[in-house]
């Protein structure tokens, strides 16, 4: 692996605990049935009740579960091992159903993403670049 995506993903699966347990996150509101997604973008992207749903960059999974709560079949991915062990954690927790996969964005085209058996591609992609300072995440509609 290059030395500086090792870098990276020893940076993020340093940060995923930091996260998680920070006051930004709000984990603790989120368990107890907070839906952290603004109101713009679940418009965006419409009903996902029963559709299929791929999250890039999806860190602890926060977002990734706050679609599944809306119905969505949801796979999160991304390259950091602790973030996506905290993510799995969170799904049990809370009773949720996803699909957490350990990839880079550029390899992820050489694993079985499907968060169903359905052939047809997901729904909706929620990219991970951010869009401001706070470190929010974009929408990609496919």
């Amino acid at each position: 692996m290059d030395k500086y995506l090792e870098a990276n993903r020893a940076l993020w699966n340093e940060w995923a605990d930091i996260n998680y347990r920070s006051d930004f996150y709000r984990v603790a509101d989120f368990k107890a049935g907070l839906n952290k997604l603004r109101t713009y973008e679940m418009a965006e992207v419409g009903p996902v009740d029963g559709k299929d749903l791929l999250h890039l960059q999806c860190h602890f999974g926060l977002d990734t579960l706050c679609w599944a709560r809306l119905g969505a079949r949801v796979t999160g991915a991304d390259f950091s091992t602790a973030a996506l062990s905290q993510a799995r954690a969170l799904a049990e927790d809370v009773g949720l159903d996803a699909r957490f996969v350990e990839s880079d964005i550029y390899e992820l085209r050489n694993i079985s993403v499907a968060a169903s058996t359905s052939s047809t591609p997901p729904a909706a992609c929620w990219a991970g670049y951010p869009i401001s300072t706070s470190g929010e995440r974009s929408l990609l509609i496919s």
